[in-house]
């Protein structure tokens, strides 16, 4: 009997032991887990808050871009025609620009964009319409389009010089002598479109983006800037663009709208009234994709001389 009681008493004081040790275990447990999820709220709001800074950020830069880039409305002020800019971008700052401005009796006007992608070539992007604002602001009037080009391209080199990626530049220079009545115009990977009466035609640009060098790249006619020039009369419609405009997916088969499926639609659109133009291009781009929003960054400069 005296032994029964002892070993009860034994047992119970190990139980009683044992229950004292777990509930500090879970007390511990519990502290610990509290503990923990305190830390990880406070990395949600550490990254929530870089975030928002990150977002705030970028959207100063976009401000800072579109400040940069000329009023479209004041190319007319300057007598070279009335112009609207039609531009859509999928991240909040773009890697596309455009730039304007009158040089003795010439207005200059630019169209380009970088081809890479992201905060970088936003920048790169900026960068090249420092450096063709200041050569047409300080050789605009007399240099040619070709000339202006290839002191660009050399410029760009000389600022980017470790060009890893090979983010080029593709651009289009424009100049309109309003006396003459004549535009003479080079470009690089690019093919603006002029349009006078039922006529439209493609000029083709050097076959090579400006700021690029590669020693397995040959020096071929195909990749000279070269001068096109011609005459205009009033009523004619000149367009800029970049690349991705003729790349963009959409028609019954999801294929490249192309150059030919450019040309058809600013045909239609060049029959309008100048202020109507903008939106029935955005229109007609947007129903190529189907009726869903544009994911290209695009760029599309619309004269009409």
């Amino acid at each position: 009997m005296l032994v029964s009681l002892l070993y009860l008493a034994l047992r119970n004081k190990a139980r009683t032991k044992k229950q004292l040790h777990d509930e500090e275990y879970k007390q511990r447990l519990v502290s610990e887990v509290a503990k923990q999820t305190k830390a990880i709220e406070r990395q949600n709001e550490i990254a929530m808050q870089r975030n928002a800074d990150m977002q705030a950020s970028q959207t100063y830069a976009r401000h800072l871009q579109r400040g940069i880039l000329p009023n479209p409305d004041d190319l007319s002020k300057l007598g070279g025609g009335e112009c609207f800019v039609l531009q859509n971008t999928v991240a909040t700052t773009c890697n596309s620009f455009y730039w304007f401005n009158k040089a003795s009796n010439r207005v200059v006007v630019c169209c380009g964009g970088c081809m890479g992608e992201g905060v970088a070539s936003s920048m790169q992007s900026m960068v090249g319409l420092t450096l063709i604002s200041d050569i047409v602001n300080s050789d605009g009037d007399r240099l040619t389009a070709a000339e202006m080009l290839e002191k660009f391209d050399q410029a760009l080199v000389r600022t980017l010089p470790d060009n890893k990626w090979r983010n080029g530049i593709e651009i289009s220079i424009c100049v309109i002598d309003t006396e003459r009545q004549q535009i003479n115009m080079s470009s690089a990977m690019l093919s603006p479109l002029f349009l006078s009466g039922n006529d439209i035609k493609a000029y083709d640009g050097a076959v090579r983006l400006a700021g690029v060098r590669s020693d397995e790249e040959s020096e071929g006619d195909d990749t000279q800037f070269v001068d096109d020039t011609f005459d205009y009369k009033h009523g004619d419609e000149l367009f800029l663009f970049t690349s991705s405009v003729i790349c963009l997916a959409g028609g019954n088969d999801e294929t490249p709208l192309g150059e030919e499926g450019l040309c058809e639609i600013l045909n239609r659109v060049a029959k309008l009234p100048h202020k109507l133009q903008k939106q029935a291009l955005l229109n007609e781009v947007q129903r190529w994709c189907h009726g869903q929003s544009i994911n290209e960054d695009m760029l599309i400069v619309g004269i009409t001389l």
